[in-house]
């Protein structure tokens, strides 16, 4: 008897707990969907799988999102700003049982010239400043704020030097850690390596108009 009640026990506990996690999801959902419907954008807060198709497409078929378009959790259509943008949360898995891990990126793209050269943006990390150690070099702007604090790849670096302006350095600098900067394929990609929520969102929603506001106008010419 006393073995049937800590089985109970622990599955009312895991029962619970279920519970809550889908509570949780289910109200950070609602109010993301909340948020974009009241700024007149479109949101799809549960994909059918054509949506999720027309969405990965729409952002650009970023490497990072792995699994395609069947991780696509929930999408948007920035309808509501001057510069329309496509914004999506996706999640794929790798590994079982224990060794099982989840990965979620939210990312917005937006449609720019074909002719700019594939660039990334990221911030440092632990492995960039080894390899600098072992010798190796990579792109530098004069802003040696900026050299510390990201690391360029670029397939032209006399487009690199034109798009990252001093004005676009500052912002990139302003924004948060986790944030990644690409531009691929006629697109500029900014995604984060989390779920998004409703309180950071609209910063995201807004950073795309932000940064090519920031750049050299010469380069939509």
């Amino acid at each position: 008897m006393k073995q049937f009640l800590v089985i109970a026990a622990i599955a009312a506990v895991f029962g619970g707990f279920v519970v809550l996690i889908t509570w949780v999801e289910r109200k950070r959902r609602s109010a993301i969907e909340s948020l974009l419907k009241s700024r007149g954008d479109q949101v799809w807060i549960k994909p059918s799988p054509d949506e999720q198709a027309t969405a990965y497409a729409a952002v650009g078929h970023p490497p990072e999102l792995k699994d395609g378009h069947t991780g696509v959790k929930w999408a948007a259509h920035l309808t509501s700003q001057n510069l329309p943008a496509w914004i999506v949360e996706h999640s794929y898995s790798r590994g079982s049982g224990k060794n099982r891990r989840t990965y979620n990126h939210t990312l917005i793209s937006v449609p720019v010239p074909a002719s700019w050269a594939s660039t990334t943006v990221a911030r440092e990390s632990l492995w960039n400043k080894i390899e600098r150690l072992w010798g190796t070099k990579d792109f530098q702007l004069d802003n040696e704020v900026f050299n510390k604090s990201f690391r360029v790849t670029t397939d032209d670096e006399n487009f690199a030097l034109v798009f990252l302006t001093p004005a676009v350095q500052e912002w990139l600098l302003a924004t948060p850690a986790g944030w990644t900067l690409a531009i691929r394929a006629g697109y500029l990609q900014i995604y984060t390596g989390t779920a998004a929520n409703a309180a950071w969102l609209p910063r995201l929603c807004a950073a795309p108009e932000e940064l090519l506001g920031r750049t050299t106008p010469e380069l939509f010419a």
